[in-house]
């Protein structure tokens, strides 16, 4: 996970061109009888990329300030029923904070939706704050400026309906500059920089309505991912992340929706690459990263009212999360706990993708507002 924040400006870009998601698992696969029409078919009578569309973006989050990008768009024209289209996007971006971003995405089905493939890469210069481990940490951070050049490709397959396995191999290379020589980061071994090539196995069992805004539904996603030093990384470790999301309709303008994430490294990372609350996705009302260690548990639900005439909703939400050395140390610690109300302006009604305004207040007057595209879960 490489800047956050940044990477949410990126899914808007994408998000506003058209409502393909960018980390969602395939459809189920088609019909065999209409798979066996499209194959009879050429591939270029089924399949055309259409002219790029090009969208501006603007954003704000506490840790960017505003964010403004601009990002192109392209995907195919398919003729084949039931097909999921390819995808392919690129983005610029420039914030208030001075961090900028550079970057690009493929996602490419087969011809029966049963295969994904993804690719990203990614130029990112993000002067941040390092608040330390734990959940004792100071209301000020130590400021520091990672330059990362990362990339990524993965591989989904669809096995069953709504049960899906796959795979990744992810890089990334990052310089620190910016260190106090008196302050924490100096001590860390990760002090100048890193190198980390990870490989990841994943199996997701997805049978939500819709990706971006779900109204019924759940997604249960197993992650176990491995960064070694025989794969070229200067740490060492295994993360394992479970991911629970589940989604309800009680009315046709109100949807409840609750996650449960845990997240945990065995070995050593990067402080940069370690579990973190805070941000707009994770416990909003604090900063993104101003608590994080080797293992983090988190609850969070939402009460989501609307749209009316399809274009406005209005949502509450809480939270409580908690970070530790290890899973037996979040039995004992008190997690820290955060609440807000947002409104949805819809952009698309059929997926339900949006532009999001929150504002989240956490505890000691931790508060903050959050405009983006796309729901926190």
């Amino acid at each position: 996970m490489i800047a956050r924040p940044l990477a949410l400006a990126a899914v808007a870009l994408a998000g506003l061109a058209a409502a393909v998601p960018a980390q969602a698992p395939p459809p189920d696969p088609v019909p065999a009888a209409t798979t066996a029409r499209a194959v009879a078919r050429p591939d270029t009578a089924d399949s055309r990329l259409g002219e790029p569309l090009y969208a501006p973006a603007i954003t704000y989050t506490p840790e960017t300030g505003i964010a403004i990008g601009l990002g192109a768009f392209a995907v195919t024209r398919e003729r084949r029923p039931f097909q999921r289209p390819d995808a392919y996007a690129a983005n610029v971006l420039v914030t208030q904070r001075g961090q900028f971003t550079l970057g690009g995405t493929a996602d490419v089905w087969t011809r029966d939706n049963r295969v994904r493939v993804e690719s990203e890469a990614a130029a990112i210069r993000f002067p941040n704050r390092f608040f330390g481990l734990g959940l004792d940490t100071p209301t000020s951070g130590e400021r520091y400026t990672p330059t990362t050049f990362a990339g990524s490709v993965g591989v989904q397959r669809a096995v069953v309906p709504a049960l899906y396995l796959g795979a990744r191999v992810a890089g990334d290379r990052t310089t620190i500059t910016g260190v106090d020589p008196a302050g924490r980061i100096a001590g860390y071994r990760e002090r100048d920089g890193w190198s980390l090539v990870t490989v990841s196995v994943q199996a997701t069992h997805d049978t939500r309505d819709r990706i971006f805004a779900a109204r019924r539904g759940a997604m249960r996603a197993l992650t176990l991912a491995r960064t070694d030093g025989a794969l070229g990384s200067t740490f060492d470790a295994t993360r394992v992340t479970l991911d629970l999301r589940q989604y309800a309709t009680l009315h046709r303008r109100v949807v409840v929706a609750a996650q449960g994430r845990v997240d945990h490294v065995m070995g050593a990372l990067p402080f940069d690459r370690l579990p973190q609350l805070g941000g707009p996705n994770l416990l909003r009302g604090y900063f993104a990263g101003r608590f994080r260690d080797r293992s983090l548990g988190i609850g969070q639900a939402e009460i989501r009212l609307g749209p009316w005439a399809e274009v406005f909703g209005v949502t509450v939400f809480a939270a409580a999360g908690g970070v530790g050395t290890d899973l037996d140390a979040l039995r004992d610690v008190r997690f820290r706990r955060a609440a807000g109300a947002g409104v949805r302006f819809i952009v698309n009604p059929q997926s339900g993708l949006g532009l999001r305004v929150d504002w989240a207040r956490g505890e000691q007057g931790s508060r903050g507002w959050y405009i983006t595209v796309g729901e926190a879960f």
